[in-house]
């Protein structure tokens, strides 16, 4: 220990008299330590740390269960004492080095340094004076109650976090505000829930299309095979847009002219979403389109 940073020497007696915990001799105790006693009972101090240390180390091999709840509490504290020394630290250099005026966001909401009251009379939601504020941001303030929109907005999504339930129900209130017909369709699709399920269906096969109708595809060559069709026949897709292979194996096929096949409604079902051997045996051939189109139909 440098010289100069020892405490004052002052003996037991004396400390004692004057109300003190410690005292200073300069005199090593038995473990070679100079360091400060306690005058409860003459100890010196990195002795009696070291001991209580070794103390709760066998402790805790003895009965690890007892020091859970401890380790939570000391964790908890000590990352608590982190994020506000985290804060403080980022106070000071936001004070240090304020935002300049050239960096404010005016889109964003940052104007100008205006008061509350004048922002209240506008009927801006916003305003901003300049300063920052307890948490050391440098932003708009909300004029419905002054506070900082990022200390507001976190704490927003923290008391979503806990209640999840009340975000939904707002949720619900802004969709019934902003969407008059949308109470009325939920509770049509409760009423007539096979309806709403063929909807449904409906709906994903034609998104499906969307994402497999590739904006290169001659739409008038794919109309021309649709209206070239039988009517006992379906138009199907020889690879399925989205389904299973003979072997089992995922396959995504295109909405594309040499693509289609004409085949039975009985057929069709049969199919479903699984490609048959004669799918296969198409799509080995090169997509043979004399195969599976009219004679008549000269497209390609």
């Amino acid at each position: 220990m440098p010289f100069d940073s020892l405490p004052r020497l002052i003996s037991r007696t004396e400390a004692r008299a004057q109300g003190l915990t410690r005292y200073f001799t300069n005199d090593p105790c038995k473990h070679r330590h100079i360091a400060q006693r306690y005058v409860s009972n003459s100890r010196c101090v990195v002795c009696s740390v070291a001991s209580a240390a070794k103390s709760i180390k066998a402790r805790r091999k003895r009965d690890p269960a007892s020091f859970k709840e401890r380790d939570k509490r000391i964790n908890k504290r000590q990352h608590k004492y982190k994020l506000e020394w985290k804060k403080r630290k980022r106070l000071k250099e936001r004070i240090a080095n304020p935002l300049p005026t050239s960096r404010i966001n005016i889109s964003r909401g940052d104007v100008p340094a205006t008061p509350r009251i004048q922002a209240r009379k506008e009927g801006r939601t916003r305003y901003f004076t300049g300063k920052i504020c307890k948490q050391g941001h440098m932003a708009p303030r909300l004029v419905s109650n002054g506070q900082c929109v990022i200390c507001s907005g976190r704490r927003r999504r923290e008391n979503e976090k806990r209640h999840p339930e009340k975000k939904r129900n707002r949720d619900r209130q802004y969709a019934a505000r902003t969407r008059p017909g949308g109470a009325a369709i939920r509770q049509w699709k409760l009423d007539n829930p096979e309806k709403a399920k063929l909807l449904q269906r409906a709906h994903a096969m034609r998104r499906q299309a969307q994402e497999a109708n590739p904006a290169w595809a001659d739409q008038s060559a794919i109309k021309a095979v649709y209206l070239a069709c039988p009517t006992d026949h379906e138009v199907d897709h020889i690879v399925p847009l989205t389904g299973l292979t003979i072997e089992g194996y995922p396959v995504s096929g295109l909405h594309v002219p040499w693509n289609l096949q004409y085949l039975t409604p009985k057929e069709d079902q049969r199919k479903n979403k699984r490609m048959r051997p004669e799918d296969h045996i198409l799509c080995e051939s090169g997509f043979d389109h004399t195969l599976w189109l009219p004679r008549q139909l000269s497209l390609f």
